[in-house]
């Protein structure tokens, strides 16, 4: 391929076919607009990167939370919300909810937690959580592992 055709298949990758002739000027957008494309997905997964809390695989189906069909917790998403979103599953101060531990689950993230914080204690009252824990957290001879607790005991 001469020197010629391959500066064409360039210019017709990164130019439209008004710009062919505009070699060096189009090359240069193409590539700006190509950088500060990867620099704005950074920035939103940077912000998005931490898992969210997400409801246990089980969550909605009949008598979930009771002893015949506790909680599953499965994954750090689920350990999260148990911890956060007390709203889901707590009943009242005399129903205690079960929940069980289905896999191992790396927690090393947690330290980039509630901005900074970490892990925030299941039950631990909050302006978030007003309700201690009622129940039974069985981990079923799984780890959690690499866990940051920065929030006051």
């Amino acid at each position: 391929m001469s020197k010629k055709t391959k500066q064409k298949a360039w210019n017709n990758l990164f130019c439209s076919k008004n710009e062919g002739k505009k070699f060096t000027l189009c090359t240069f957008k193409t590539l700006l607009t190509l950088v500060m494309m990867l620099c704005l997905s950074g920035l939103l997964l940077a912000q998005v990167g931490t898992t969210q809390p997400e409801q246990p695989s089980n969550y909605g189906t009949p008598l979930a939370g009771t002893e015949t069909n506790p909680y599953l917790i499965s994954n750090l998403a689920n350990l999260r919300w148990l911890s956060e979103v007390s709203t889901d599953w707590w009943v009242n101060a005399q129903t205690q909810v079960h929940f069980l531990q289905t896999d191992d689950i790396d927690a090393t993230e947690t330290n980039l937690w509630n901005d900074g914080e970490g892990f925030r204690p299941i039950g631990h009252p909050t302006s978030v959580n007003e309700k201690s824990f009622v129940g039974i957290y069985d981990g079923n001879n799984f780890i959690i592992s690499n866990i940051i607790k920065l929030f006051p005991s």
